[in-house]
């Protein structure tokens, strides 16, 4: 009787055993079909900065003291221009870039046919018909940037107009810059790259959702008056809501994620082709916006932060219970100045 018994308990422990482990084939799977070519990028290049920036113990005997200390500090600069480049360090965040590149290379090869499978699936330059107006915003700042520098954003705004008032349905001015708009620009620019370029705007796009700050990363970098984001559209929580009780028919605004607004000329413009795509992707960004220095932690009782970033860019976060949802200003002082003329020129 006490033998069947033990029989009978073993016999249980294996099947929930291997309920446990089908249960759990299945989650990785799913999880493995839900992430993005992206999401894989950036999963090596955290596997590659942790091995070249742990610890040396300095027990390889084969190498002098001086090549030992040499490594020590190669590895030293590489973890403060990782803290560095989300603060605002133009040239931490190029160092970073090309070391980012130099791995992706290395594992995935250069852009060359056939090798360029990879850098196809995170943007289809080949095929311009599955090109968000994302993808062909970030391809024209970039071609933009060759030519102008960080003036780029300013002369592709101006050159096509993009800063010109909009008239609503009620007779109102507003000012935006749509999807339609980035498709015309995209159509009359016919911007051509090479190999060398297409893998410079994919390892931009794996830093910014990596590292950097999201859809704004190289926007911030321009020479504008500033960018903010979660300043407009409902919070997460409100869309929810909205969401369980909307009917047939009903319109959805936009979330406050899908917030992306840019200063120039003193002028306020909406991006509505950008979204940061998520409220966790809007939160990572603003909590990465403000921490230069160490100002201390952003929380439920302390919702405003403001400071400086390295370049000297002024940032101001919010976070509930402060203001409804997670939002950032951020005031640069690097485009021209402009006269009271010129603003107002009526």
């Amino acid at each position: 009787m006490t033998t069947n018994l033990l029989l009978i308990v073993l016999f249980a422990v294996i099947f929930i055993f291997l309920i446990f482990l089908y249960a759990r084939r299945n989650t990785d799977k799913t999880d493995e079909e839900n992430e993005t070519d992206t999401d894989e990028l950036i999963r090596y290049l955290k596997e590659r900065i942790a091995a070249a920036t742990s610890a040396d113990n300095g027990t390889d005997y084969s190498l002098s003291q001086d090549e030992i200390n040499r490594r020590r500090n190669i590895k030293a600069k590489l973890r403060l221009l990782l803290k560095d480049c989300t603060y605002g360090d133009i040239a931490a965040k190029d160092y970073v870039k090309s070391q980012f590149a130099k791995w992706l290379v290395e594992k995935y090869g250069a852009g060359e046919q056939p090798k360029s499978v990879w850098i196809e699936r995170v943007i289809p330059f080949a095929d311009e018909s599955r090109l968000t107006a994302a993808d062909k915003f970030d391809i024209l700042l970039y071609a933009y940037k060759k030519t102008c520098g960080y003036d780029a954003l300013k002369m592709l705004i101006e050159k096509y107009k993009l800063n010109e008032p909009k008239i609503s349905d009620d007779g109102d001015e507003y000012y935006e810059i749509t999807a339609a708009d980035i498709e015309k620009v995209f159509s009359a620019e016919r911007a051509a790259l090479n190999n060398a370029d297409k893998l410079n705007v994919v390892v931009q796009r794996v830093y910014q959702q990596f590292k950097g700050h999201g859809v704004i990363d190289e926007i911030r970098d321009m020479n504008i008056d500033g960018v903010s984001g979660g300043v407009s559209g409902v919070p997460e929580s409100f869309s929810v809501r909205a969401n369980n009780t909307e009917s047939e028919g009903t319109i959805v605004p936009p979330s406050n994620y899908d917030s992306v607004w840019l200063m120039l000329g003193g002028i306020n413009i909406h991006l509505s082709f950008l979204s940061f795509g998520s409220s966790a992707e809007l939160i990572r960004v603003c909590e990465n916006l403000y921490r230069y220095g160490n100002p201390g932690q952003l929380t439920e009782n302390m919702g405003k932060m403001i400071n400086r970033m390295k370049d000297g860019s002024r940032i101001t976060v919010a976070r509930p219970n402060f203001s409804e949802s997670w939002v950032f200003l951020l005031r640069k002082f690097s485009s021209s100045y402009r006269s009271l003329d010129e603003l107002y020129a009526d």
